[in-house]
């Protein structure tokens, strides 16, 4: 997937909508009275969170390995 970041920006997409989420998930449960669904907003919210970690860790690996290709062509 990170071939492709370059040419599409999928990667950049996916963590803008997933930041989207979150704030809409943060609103409703901030509305929320209703302990389940506070609880199940709470869970969703968690794991949409680990998601967003995920991406911006494989966004800065895919950054990183283009920089080392930059420097492994540049290097005599």
């Amino acid at each position: 997937m990170y071939r492709f970041n370059g040419h599409d920006g999928r990667l950049n997409k996916m963590l803008e909508t997933t930041c989207l989420v979150m704030e809409v998930l943060t609103l409703t449960l901030a509305r929320t009275s209703t302990p389940t669904l506070t609880l199940a907003l709470t869970l969703t919210l968690t794991l949409t969170l680990t998601l967003t970690l995920t991406l911006t860790l494989t966004l800065t690996t895919c950054l990183v390995m283009e920089a080392l290709a930059a420097v492994e062509q540049h290097a005599p």
